[in-house]
């Protein structure tokens, strides 16, 4: 079972755009995913960019794992495979089985990139590897900018401006690599991280567990390999067609911040990457984007209606501490 997304294109007629993608994030029998074509971001600086991340990737593990920061949740920096949760009675063990590099907007002495990476490449490289990434990182950053306001024109009022999250400028960027089990087996040091934390991590079906993301917006640059699925609104998980879409497609989500700051009627889906057909190293480059919502004055609360339904947009710090309530941990 596959199903198709919506196409924005970015060279067509303002208001088609802000109809295409307002439906696409509201309507939940929609898959909730949008594709962007004719955006700026070039397709040699993807490739660019995607070939800098593969060569970042084989590198020798112990020099990647200087630049893992545990304390920094995976914002910044190297992260080493994970388990997520399982579900045995289904016979399925979801390991996220893909490292991941994730850096934000132009912070420290080079763009993009921070110090850490020093003890992995040289400062030249360092600096290379930043300008090849903000190539990609800053038309997408502009992107975000542009997709909220369709969003606005959608919902008739002002949802906000990016927020300003710690260093990232209210963007994050996280190029994901999912290898290939049979050169993950060929890799002694990595084989030795996943056997000791899941001795039975060949049996995962998942390169990426179910999950919702937590930004307002995910951009997803270049999704070419098959294996995305959404859960559709019956508990089905349905494969998202890809194959129609041009190579340098832009795939558009909502995230847990999305939903909560406009009331749900954005609706995020949750969605996973699935093994599928061959065995072969898979790169996956997703950018996400957090909204900080205009404050509400005591005298002119920000009231925003669609479709005879009212949200008051929701601050993100507002999200994050009702998040942490239902977890328990407040």
């Amino acid at each position: 079972m596959e199903s198709e997304i919506p196409v924005v294109d970015l060279q067509g007629s303002r208001a088609a755009q802000v109809r295409t993608f307002g439906e696409a994030m509201t309507n939940p029998d929609l898959p909730g995913f949008a594709a962007f074509v004719g955006h700026d971001v070039s397709e040699q600086a993807i490739d660019m960019a995607y070939a800098a991340s593969r060569a970042l990737f084989a590198y020798d593990f112990d020099e990647l794992m200087a630049y893992y920061a545990p304390e920094l949740g995976g914002e910044r920096g190297y992260t080493p495979p994970k388990e997520t949760s399982r579900d045995e009675a289904g016979g399925h063990i979801q390991v996220e089985v893909k490292e991941s590099i994730s850096f934000g907007r132009r912070t420290g002495e080079h763009p993009g990139l921070e110090a850490p990476l020093r003890p992995v490449m040289p400062d030249a490289l360092v600096t290379l590897f930043s300008d090849v990434m903000m190539r990609v990182f800053d038309p997408t950053h502009a992107l975000f900018a542009y997709q909220i306001g369709l969003l606005e024109e959608y919902f008739g009022g002002s949802l906000g401006a990016l927020e300003h999250v710690g260093p990232d400028d209210g963007t994050m960027m996280r190029f994901l690599m999912y290898p290939a089990r049979a050169r993950l087996e060929r890799d002694a040091k990595r084989c030795a991280w996943l056997d000791a934390r899941w001795p039975d991590w060949r049996d995962a079906a998942f390169l990426s567990g179910a999950h919702i993301d937590s930004s307002f917006l995910t951009n997803l640059i270049r999704a070419t390999r098959p294996g995305l699925q959404f859960l559709d609104r019956q508990g089905r998980w349905v494969m998202i067609d890809i194959s129609r879409l041009p190579r340098h497609a832009i795939v558009t989500n909502a995230g847990k911040c999305g939903g909560r700051q406009t009331g749900w009627l954005m609706a995020p889906r949750p969605h996973r990457v699935v093994r599928v057909g061959d065995d072969i190293d898979r790169l996956s480059g997703p950018c996400f984007g957090w909204l900080h919502p205009m404050a509400p004055s005591a005298t002119a609360p920000v009231c925003l209606e669609r479709g005879g339904r009212a949200f008051e947009p929701m601050p993100t710090w507002k999200v994050l501490q009702t998040d942490l309530r239902d977890y328990g941990m407040l």
